[in-house]
């Protein structure tokens, strides 16, 4: 009797990996052009005078923006719907985040400017849920870093190409190449330096490391002639934060309390004689500029307004740039420009979302770093891992002198949340593959069988 083999299996897994495929072709499209977009002064193309006067990309934003957040966030619904990621793993990868989240949909009902607080809010609901989705579609590291390493090398590249067009990539103030101002040019190679040196070590990110060095070089480059102060001064301060709290995490226990109690005592010194010598002459005699370009004057307006509602603030995206209001403050801080962030971004939460928002912010950054710290042991996630806690580094000191936490449309507050949303998904995926590893090479010793066991401390 002859028997006839189904070809339903054959043709289910061929569809199956057909389907796999064009998933993530979708999602790694999506992703590039979404960091390509939000980097770079794409929107701008067809407004004259973008940079004297730029519409701010970190507001409700324009149809362009509107119909691109759509578009990012059906993608993100559509990776979740076909790839099955549980719905229990995201929420517990995106729990540190939750609170604030609620907090800042509430406070549109006693905003000060309703209207403009929805708007704000819904984009950053929006955004914010959608990169979760995608940095839960990544189930390896590697695939995720490329498409970072690509779209970022495809960004540099513009960078250089447009220094032989010197007429509107260059300004006084700074070099902005494809961006749309000089402190986002030196805010993309904070973000992008750590991509390109991982990859000079690591060939999984990006095979050719000859081509890796190039473009680390390239990077350095336009860091330097963007102008960019803040940028240029946190690049080796958080790299060398990473490096250590790394180290420190490896360490012993002993070594871990002696280096943490000499760096608190370091630091104790340094505030001491910052404050014997005067907070204005140190900033003088290190920066050369006590009131931080003007900043100071912002500061004490948006606290001004704190105080007049310090518990729940004033409600979201109500501070700045609020229609016909922003024309009053103006005249108040003597500029003939509006004003799109108090350059501050303790201070824009603090007066935004009150005492409350910035309890909340404390706890999202300490829960991160918790969250990040505690997969460092596990090698197959060092490298997200690495730039993960590079990235909240950067996040908490630039966010003294920029507005990059909870902000919507931010590019440097977008890509933070991609990457360490990942670097927690992938890192939780890696700690259950080695349970069940072990789980299963138990049942083989059982057996009487130590070669998966072998094999597994041989990984």
């Amino acid at each position: 009797m002859i028997y006839k083999t189904s070809s339903v299996g054959t043709y289910s897994s061929a569809h199956d990996r057909s389907q796999s495929s064009i998933l993530s072709f979708i999602r790694d499209s999506a992703l590039f052009a979404w960091l390509v977009i939000n980097f770079t002064a794409v929107s701008l193309l067809f407004i004259n005078g973008r940079y004297a006067d730029s519409p701010d990309l970190s507001l409700e934003g324009s149809l362009f923006w509107q119909i691109a957040v759509l578009i990012f966030f059906g993608i993100g619904i559509l990776l979740q719907i076909f790839g099955q990621t549980p719905i229990r793993r995201m929420i517990a990868v995106a729990a540190p985040l939750m609170p604030m989240m609620i907090w800042i949909i509430l406070s549109v009902t006693w905003s000060d400017f309703p209207e403009f607080s929805i708007r704000r809010a819904v984009r950053f609901e929006l955004e914010t849920i959608a990169l979760i989705l995608f940095a839960t579609s990544y189930g390896d590291q590697y695939k995720f870093l490329r498409i970072i390493y690509l779209s970022f090398a495809f960004i540099l590249v513009l960078d250089v190409a447009f220094l032989s067009m010197p007429d509107i990539s260059f300004t006084p103030i700074g070099y902005t190449g494809v961006h749309y101002h000089k402190n986002m040019t030196g805010i993309f190679c904070l973000l992008a330096l750590p991509v390109f040196l991982l990859a000079a070590i690591d060939r999984r990110i990006f095979p050719s490391r000859i081509v890796s060095i190039a473009l680390v070089l390239c990077c350095l480059g336009i860091f330097a002639i963007s102008l960019s102060k803040t940028s240029l001064a946190l690049a080796p301060v958080c790299i060398l934060l990473t490096v250590g709290f790394i180290s420190l995490r490896r360490a012993n226990s002993v070594t871990a309390f002696l280096v943490t109690l000499i760096v608190l005592l370091t630091g104790a010194i340094a505030i001491a004689i910052i404050l014997y010598v005067g907070i204005e002459n140190f900033l003088i005699d290190t920066v050369g500029d006590p009131t931080f370009t003007g900043r100071d004057l912002i500061w004490q307006y948006a606290l001004s307004l704190f105080w007049q509602s310090p518990i729940v603030g004033r409600g979201f995206g109500s501070l700045w740039n609020v229609g016909i209001f922003s024309l009053a403050q103006q005249e108040i801080l003597n500029v003939n420009f509006v004003i799109k962030e108090g350059h501050n971004g303790y201070i824009d939460i603090i007066t935004e979302l009150g005492v409350v928002g910035l309890l909340l912010t404390i706890v999202f950054i300490i829960g991160t770093l918790y969250r990040l710290s505690v997969r460092i042991p596990f090698a197959s996630v060092s490298r997200i891992n690495f730039i993960a806690i590079y990235m909240l580094f950067a996040a908490v000191l630039i966010n003294i002198t920029e507005s990059s936490i909870f902000r919507s449309g931010n590019e440097f507050w977008l890509y933070f949340v991609i990457v360490t949303h990942a670097s927690i998904y992938i890192a939780t995926g890696s700690r259950k593959e080695i349970g069940n590893l072990s789980i299963k090479s138990t049942k083989r010793l059982n057996r009487g069988n130590m070669k998966p066991i072998i094999a597994a401390f041989d990984r």
